[in-house]
């Protein structure tokens, strides 16, 4: 069995998560940044690699990398372990963030046509919400640290 390395981001603006969907495959569910590193790419390198491509959001730093952990895809028909390093970037309060948006994933890895992407902030302490995919397995540690950075 194949084990990949995957980044998982977690970017937080304020007290919101960035989460998308996917309108031409609602199947795929609501899920955070994420995507294969590259080979001797750092899960910080990679998370702001992806968050460009796949949000078109720059003006990010890296707070911490929360954690890592192995996920089966064969649930998904996939026969292969993911080793997901989860890490927790902040976007710049600087700039003007939307409530949701369209961003297109121009060179998707899995080759193709451009990924429609519809992104969202979420709130991380209003309400409950469900990611798909373990995508949501760091968010009480998350949550932990964003409350801890907005009390100081």
């Amino acid at each position: 069995m194949q084990i990949k390395n995957k980044v998982l981001v977690y970017l937080t603006w304020r007290d919101k998560l960035l989460t998308f969907t996917q309108p031409k495959f609602p199947e795929a569910g609501r899920q955070v940044i994420a995507g294969t590193m590259e080979q001797n790419e750092t899960p910080e390198a990679a998370a702001l690699r992806e968050l460009r491509e796949e949000s078109g959001i720059e003006d990010a730093e890296v707070v911490r990398i929360l954690g890592d952990y192995f996920y089966s895809m064969r649930k998904f028909g996939r026969n292969e372990i993911q080793r997901r390093h989860v890490v927790h970037v902040v976007a710049s309060d600087s700039i003007s963030m939307k409530e949701c948006w369209t961003h297109f994933e121009a060179h998707p890895s899995s080759g193709g046509e451009p990924i429609e992407l519809s992104l969202q902030w979420l709130p991380l302490f209003e309400t409950e919400f469900a990611l798909i995919g373990g995508h949501d397995f760091f968010l009480p540690m998350l949550k932990h640290f964003v409350r801890e950075h907005s009390e100081i």
